[in-house]
């Protein structure tokens, strides 16, 4: 059995020799003074990983008119070296050293889309500020040829910090038209579009006459310089056209009657060589009474009446212009691609995956379908460049074609991969969940694909140093992130993911089973009532059975082959599920947005599931709140049931107790936060009642901590604040009462540390040597004011030392129970320590 931490945190001290005895002593007594106050914690030289790293959505990407890429994204590392996420390929596919190097920098809201000038610039078009070399631009920025800030290029203060998407197209004498859902740009009144004149200056000549009441999603010029507009506005109705002044081409008339969603409109536009016109979006009603989100219209503005609007067509959110530069292409043929978000529905008989291709007629392209990595989760195409050769690139917010290490990709017009261009952009991955094995080995599953050099997918196991256990994560593959890993008692890695398989083209299942070794175990099937095979947590009972959320909010429960459990009633009709917690009796907790009223909404935050999962009627729900929805459970050792949220309300506790029958336990009291939106990432709960806590709002560092506090909710001071850049997700204690932390943090204690990390408590010196001596060792309580209970196996002599270094109790071991009557004694600082006949080993305690 592994030492236990029992009371502040303690570590073992194994000493032979006197001498270093007295020195320890000596030490402790020095620091003593410092312990009532509160001590921060000692940050291990290890784990301490040096990049974790997985690929990222690319915004935007095309190609030059000399045959150079340029790729926009959010990767912060391309081809091994830092990147600001802009990335410029030659036409051999090989970085363009030169270009990168001029475009060093920090980045400050980055870039989200590019188009190329006439002049065979870049204009960079941003949300935010854009931060590049020594330049700093709001909104838009201009490249040179070489990558470095053009100077000479300035829009001023743009819109507004994080204002919505830009959408711009380029007029061949170089100015710019800029579309979006603001009313303001540089201090200039501007009714959601308009013109700039190539130094970035506002066009006194372009004056919008269309009085547009909502966002521009699409702008799209025509050869004669007349100017299309799509987007969520109805007056006019989702697309209109301009003259090159500005004023309303009244030859163009919408053909939209009823805007079916009001929410975007006409998303994207696409123009033939004939004149047609494409317009694609949420769903609309079109003169004729056609209803479609796809219709081909006349160069007047009607309905061409040839084109087949597809039936019974639902496309995810639907064609999308999701950063600005989407496009629909039309190809030499007159076939029709259009990007789009997550997946199509045809007729309900076919799905398809981001990518849309019509046939000039309008009818579904048997090319260009369902291209990509089959059982896709959902694919988001950002933009489609149809490249001098005919070919088309492709920038995706998601993985595209296996083994890919950036989103983006060269397609041929059969929808094929072509191999030949496969960038790698990169950015720091994640860890959403940390298993510690009994042996110490840690396992993570997340989103990554590289750790320190070492190629893994979404599931590994690390060695207690944080160096990579390489034979069971050269075969533990995922191909989408694992959102919780749990093992069973036979030492078998669970893996829940939404749509996964493994490398070795095991069935797709959202819930995935490797041996002790890595290997995935086919035999294990994963099976949900109706289609769904998504899974966002999974906990094992102590019969193997497990307790599992899918991706639409409801909990079932599994065989330990995987198969339904038919004698578990599942618990549906809910948003989200953040936690569930066994309790010993076999009831189950479950805390996330839960049974949705008439209008949509959850009513509660936490109920509690009788062993068969029908409700448990002794149990007072915790009613669903936006200032309080429970994020993380625990138990205590009395059965009382501690919730967190990760945000409240202004002037609320991010923690509660409820009492085992989930009434509110006033006797627990943990202080409140006083900005909205702060709150608890991560908490477990120590032997000894007391609480680990990762907050996200301890004001005083400006930055996340970890915390501990009392058994009533008060702080415990005797614990000092360890302040986190970036937020704690798990606290995890080991056999050794180490801490392992895991969470989206880069520095712990002010140094070094990327998503993992180890502390010791430094007000104990953590000294080791060799194996730990003798049997179990355990006490309580601590703090005491009374008496003390120890027992410690195979142990010969317990003794109570002071901060002197005096023996003031020593007394023979038992084999069962030994006490120490401490009632006479001071308060204040103590050593406990035992020994053995290989060593001892030194506690301290804390007299009242």
């Amino acid at each position: 059995m592994g030492y236990r931490l029992l009371a502040y945190f303690c570590f073992e001290i194994r000493q032979n020799n006197m001498n270093k005895r007295l020195l320890i002593l000596w030490l402790l007594c020095c620091m003593g003074a410092k312990w009532q106050h509160g001590v921060g914690q000692t940050l291990e030289p290890t784990p301490n990983l040096s990049e974790l790293n997985t690929p990222v959505g690319i915004t935007s990407a095309i190609q030059q008119t000399d045959g150079k890429h340029v790729v926009v994204g959010f990767f912060s590392e391309a081809e091994g070296r830092r990147s600001v996420g802009v990335m410029r390929y030659n036409a051999n596919h090989s970085p363009d050293t030169s270009f990168n190097a001029n475009l060093n920098g920090s980045r400050a809201g980055g870039a989200l889309n590019v188009s190329q000038l006439p002049s065979g610039k870049l204009l960079l078009v941003g949300s935010d500020t854009l931060r590049y070399g020594n330049l700093t631009r709001f909104n838009l920025m201009r490249l040179n040829t070489d990558g470095s800030p053009d100077p000479g290029f300035d829009a001023g203060s743009g819109a507004y910090a994080g204002a919505v998407r830009y959408v711009t197209a380029i007029q061949p004498d170089g100015k710019i038209l800029v579309g979006g859902d603001f009313q303001s740009f540089s201090g200039v009144s501007v009714n959601r579009l308009f013109r700039l004149l190539p130094n970035g200056a506002m066009d006194p000549g372009f004056v919008l006459q269309a009085p547009l009441n909502a966002a521009v999603r699409s702008i799209v010029l025509q050869p004669d310089g007349k100017i299309l507009v799509g987007g969520a506005f109805s007056t006019p109705r989702r697309v209109v056209r301009l003259l090159p002044d500005g004023s309303v081409d009244n030859t163009f008339s919408s053909p939209v009657t009823s805007p079916l969603t009001a929410s975007r409109g006409v998303e994207l536009i696409g123009l033939q060589p004939d004149g047609k016109i494409i317009i694609a979006g949420t769903p609309m009603g079109a003169s004729g009474g056609l209803i479609g989100r796809i219709f081909r219209l006349l160069p007047s503005g009607a309905i061409d009446n040839s084109f087949q609007v597809l039936p019974n067509t639902t496309y995810g959110l639907g064609p999308y212009n999701n950063y600005g530069g989407g496009q629909i292409v039309v190809l030499p043929d007159g076939r029709i691609v259009i990007s789009g978000y997550g997946s199509i529905g045809i007729n309900g008989t076919q799905t398809l995956w981001g990518l849309l291709c019509l046939e000039s007629t309008g009818a579904l392209s048997t090319t260009l379908t369902s291209i990509f990595q089959p059982g896709e989760a959902g694919v988001t195409i950002n933009t489609i460049f149809r490249q001098s050769d005919g070919k088309l690139l492709l920038a995706s917010s998601n993985p595209l074609f296996s083994g890919q290490r950036s989103y983006v990709a060269l397609v041929n017009l059969n929808g094929t991969y072509d191999t030949s261009f496969q960038p790698t952009l990169l950015t720091t991955g994640a860890i959403y969940s940390t298993v510690l094995q009994p042996d110490g080995r840690i396992l993570i599953g997340g989103e990554f694909d590289e750790i320190n050099g070492t190629r893994v997918r979404n599931l590994a196991r690390l060695n207690a140093d944080g160096t990579v256990d390489a034979g069971f994560s050269s075969q533990s593959l995922v191909r989408y992130p694992v959102s919780k890993v749990a093992l069973t008692s036979s030492g078998q890695v669970l893996a829940a993911t939404a749509f996964a398989s493994t490398a070795a083209n095991a069935p797709a299942s959202g819930l995935l089973r490797f041996s002790s070794s890595g290997a995935p175990d086919p035999a294990f099937q994963a099976s949900l009532p109706g289609s769904t095979n998504q899974f966002s947590q999974v906990v094992v009972q102590p019969d193997g059975r497990l307790v599992v959320s899918d991706g639409f909010g409801s909990v079932h429960r599994l065989l330990a082959n995987g198969s339904a459990d038919n004698s578990f009633t599942s618990y549906g009709q809910n948003l989200w599920i953040y936690a569930i917690k066994l309790q010993p009796d076999g009831k189950i907790l479950v805390a996330g947005d839960l049974q949705l009223d008439g209008s949509g909404f959850p009513s509660l935050g936490l109920i509690r599931l009788l062993p068969n999962g029908q409700d448990d009627a002794s149990f007072t729900p915790l009613p669903w709140s936006t200032s309080f929805r429970p994020t993380s459970l625990a138990l205590q050792s009395d059965g009382k049931i501690l919730a967190a949220s990760g945000s409240v309300g202004s002037n609320r506790s991010p923690v509660i107790r409820l009492l085992a029958n989930g009434q509110a336990d006033p006797s627990f009291v943990y202080p409140v936060v006083t900005a909205a939106g702060d709150g608890i990432s991560g908490m477990t709960v120590q032997s000894n009642d007391f609480i680990l806590l990762g907050t996200t709002y301890y004001r005083p560092y400006g930055r996340a901590a970890i915390q501990r506090v009392q058994r009533d909710g008060q702080v415990d001071n005797s614990f000092a604040l360890t302040p986190t850049l970036g937020a704690i997700a798990d606290i995890l204690i080991q056999n050794d009462g180490k801490l392992l932390l895991s969470g989206p943090f880069v520095t712990v204690a002010g140094s070094s540390r990327l998503l993992l990390a180890r502390l010791t408590a430094s007000n104990v010196l953590p000294v080791r040597v060799g194996q730990s001596p003798g049997g179990a060792f355990t006490f309580w309580p601590n703090p005491t004011q009374g008496r003390l209970h120890i027992v410690a196996d195979k142990a010969h002599t317990i003794q109570l030392v002071d901060m002197t270094g005096r023996v003031i109790r020593q007394l023979p071991a038992s084999a069962t129970e030994t006490t120490l009557d401490v009632r006479q004694l001071p308060a204040g600082v103590y050593l406990l320590r035992v020994d053995y006949a290989d060593g001892s080993v030194t506690r301290r305690v804390v007299l009242e």
